[in-house]
């Protein structure tokens, strides 16, 4: 086994990670452009706080963006034939390794589906915590 397939192996994750956090903050600032102030950047979780209270609507919004644009994608790319023109080309695990990255992305996780499901708990208790 190459260095090559083996860096994209540990890469591809990292990068399905940040993109995951970037899809947040980039969905933030299309719903209130003026007023996400980048509060910390913790290893994996980001922490966005709002001059103005965002919408119940907005909050799950960013919340759920990541699946959002993960489904969006996969649907895409299986319409397209991009996904079938993946599948037949070498490395052989390379369907595989886009599967678990595309999991990597989409995945909502605790906070984002607690965010998701219930906005006004969420904000409510972030105004508590400040």
């Amino acid at each position: 086994m190459g260095s090559g397939p083996l860096i994209g192996i540990i890469l591809l994750p990292l990068l399905m990670l940040v993109l995951h956090e970037l899809t947040h903050v980039i969905a933030a600032r299309l719903v209130s452009p003026v007023s996400v102030d980048l509060v910390s950047v913790v290893p994996l979780r980001l922490d966005l706080n709002f001059a103005e209270t965002p919408s119940v609507w907005h909050t799950r919004f960013i919340a759920l963006s990541p699946a959002i644009v993960g489904t969006f994608v996969l649907v895409c790319a299986v319409w397209s034939g991009l996904w079938a023109e993946v599948q037949r080309v070498e490395p052989y695990f390379l369907d595989h390794l886009l599967i678990l990255d595309w999991i990597v992305y989409a995945h909502v996780s605790p906070a984002d589906l607690r965010a998701g499901l219930r906005p006004k708990q969420a904000l409510r208790s972030r105004e508590v915590g400040q």
